[in-house]
């Protein structure tokens, strides 16, 4: 063979081993948070501290593929938090799903709402949204809807669940097929 099919070749290989490494990582860190014996350690946070670094990387990957972002304004006065900052990956996942599932010309947006003693944080996006049926299942592990995206393990939406419940907090989806989703999750407010 030529130095082109060889090339090839190890593309395909290199991009099959990034794709079993991510899926080993996500298996172990979805066990890790499974078997946790107690609580991770909280402690106060601003909506900022948690969640700038994630905003910033998907308004600038939106920005590059054409989808419409936007993001809670006045982040800074919003309530502190009381939580651990893997909280962060929730939204994080969210987004990447989002970003999965939405094409040039869609929307993705963020928004953040104090309702008593929770702030809930919410990821609209405008994509191809999620059948009934599907919903139930959702934050199974590799459970992929009939719109899923070829990319990815299957196991972002667990591992959000296992995160969100290992916090004592909620993650719901809403959606409606042609019309896009909303994922939500609840974040505790600082008692101080």
């Amino acid at each position: 063979t030529g130095e082109a099919d060889r090339q090839r070749y190890y593309d395909i290989i290199l991009r099959e081993i990034l794709r079993l490494s991510r899926l080993i990582n996500d298996q172990l860190e979805l066990s890790r948070l499974q078997n946790l014996q107690k609580k991770p350690a909280c402690s106060d946070f601003t909506f900022t501290e948690l969640f700038l670094p994630v905003l910033d990387t998907y308004r600038m990957m939106c920005d590059c593929i054409g989808i419409s972002f936007s993001e809670p304004e006045d982040t800074d006065a919003l309530p502190a938090l009381y939580t651990n900052k893997s909280i962060s990956q929730v939204l994080e996942n969210l987004l990447s799903n989002a970003v999965s599932y939405c094409e040039e010309g869609d929307s993705i947006a963020v928004s953040a709402q104090a309702e008593g003693k929770i702030l809930i944080v919410s990821v609209t996006d405008t994509g191809p949204g999620i059948d009934a049926e599907d919903q139930k299942r959702i934050f199974e592990r590799f459970f992929r809807s009939k719109t899923a995206p070829r990319s990815g393990t299957g196991l972002g939406l667990s591992i959000c669940q296992a995160i969100t419940d290992s916090l004592g907090e909620n993650i719901q989806v809403i959606s409606t097929p042609g019309k896009g989703s909303t994922f939500s999750f609840t974040i505790h407010l600082s008692q101080k």
